[in-house]
């Protein structure tokens, strides 16, 4: 969020600062450049880590993700499939995910909905492809390595624990002061004990119940967010917070390069000169960037 850039350079700022007028040189489109820059720094870091913090889908063109370009490993009666990502979603069809191996040169089999024929580590992004029916002879034939398949899948949010990202939606609206909140999926989320964003505004979870979906709050508006309504369907988002602090550093530094913002660095005498803190936040950002890369290593 903007705010959590704004306040590496000034940890007092608010949303509703940030909104108010004069805060913004004139004729500067907040939501146009700093959305930008925030966008920025979060493409660099997906694509220098793999690892997507958000919901992300794999496959969707034509040829897209087909295997088996990372397939070997004969693995009992079949192939073990190696995928281009980890913390892969439950294979789900009303999802659009989809397992094929082709038939022809131009044909293709769907087994997404035949779940003998396949396993899934989603943690570890492993695909197992077992034996499977040939529909010409009506007889099982193992799954060879020469045998082509192609995934589509979602990644990047399969959550469930403190280490992991996760992220679900509000299955109804959530008001101003509410201390309870419902969602489609809440094993997407950890326990307990952590910080959401929610729409646009920061809000502490106590506890989960993944029995009902319902997310007991223990305080709104955190971080210089507003408490606020949402409605149902907004994105309930969670990644570690020391992450999003490293995301924030790197947008400070983008934003302090430019003079057409409306906001004083702070430098005392007794305090760290602004190119130090310029140097710790890109060093943050670069221990970030090593600490959760998801590079395969074969």
């Amino acid at each position: 969020m903007p705010v959590d850039a704004w306040r590496k350079l000034d940890p007092t700022v608010t949303v509703d600062e940030l909104n108010s007028a004069g805060f913004y040189a004139e004729g500067v489109d907040a939501g146009e450049s700093v959305y930008a820059r925030i966008e920025e720094v979060e493409d660099d870091f997906e694509e220098k880590t793999n690892n997507p913090q958000r919901l992300a889908h794999a496959g969707g063109a034509p040829d897209a993700y087909e295997y088996p370009k990372d397939v070997f490993d004969k693995h009992q009666g079949g192939v073990k499939i190696y995928l281009d990502h980890r913390n892969v979603l439950p294979i789900d069809p009303a999802k659009g995910d989809t397992i094929e191996f082709r038939r022809t040169r131009d044909t293709w089999r769907d087994i997404t909905g035949e779940t003998d024929l396949w396993r899934l580590n989603p943690v570890k992004g492993v695909m197992q492809v077992f034996a499977y029916h040939r529909l010409d002879t009506r007889r099982f034939r193992q799954a060879y390595d020469t045998d082509p398949v192609r995934l589509k899948y979602r990644y990047g949010a399969l959550g469930g624990n403190r280490k992991r990202p996760g992220e679900t939606e509000l299955s109804s609206q959530l008001s101003k002061g509410s201390t309870s909140v419902s969602v489609d999926d809440a094993e997407r989320l950890p326990r307990g004990g952590f910080t959401a964003l929610v729409g646009d505004e920061y809000i502490r979870i106590g506890s989960v119940d993944r029995s009902t979906d319902t997310l007991t709050v223990s305080d709104r508006g955190r971080r210089g967010t507003k408490d606020s309504d949402h409605s149902s369907g907004e994105t309930v988002h969670y990644c570690r917070m020391g992450l999003r602090s490293a995301i924030a550093a790197k947008v400070a530094v983008e934003l302090a390069a430019y003079e057409n913002y409306v906001v004083q660095l702070s430098e005392t005498e007794s305090g760290l000169r602004m190119n130090d803190k310029l140097d710790l936040w890109n060093q943050e950002y670069e221990n970030a960037l090593s600490g959760y890369s998801e590079a395969r290593s074969i």
